[in-house]
């Protein structure tokens, strides 16, 4: 399964200038011949048990927003946390 990660850009309230820690990232699965397109939000992603953070890189300006593509397995875990276990595109059904 391809997925696509980013930084959720509905975590930060204007009003309040808060950010909501539990929905700070992006999770979205593409559309496959079996599977629908789906968002998810978390506080943390791992990929292969390596945080988000060590892939994560600010985006100068004019550069567009970070975002990585990985390919795999998700699991979503029980605290909040999306891990993907990743494999080369043609293994992981697309």
């Amino acid at each position: 399964m391809r997925y696509i990660l980013r930084l959720n850009p509905k975590a930060y309230n204007p009003i309040t200038r808060d950010i909501v820690a539990s929905r700070l990232w992006e999770v979205e699965q593409c559309v496959s011949r079996d599977s629908e397109k789906v968002t998810w939000h978390c506080a943390d992603i791992r990929i292969d048990s390596a945080p988000i953070r060590e892939f994560f890189k600010l985006p100068k300006q004019g550069e567009p927003p970070w975002e990585k593509v990985v390919y795999g397995i998700c699991v979503r875990g029980q605290d909040n946390v999306v891990e993907i276990h990743t494999g080369s595109e043609h293994d992981s059904g697309n």
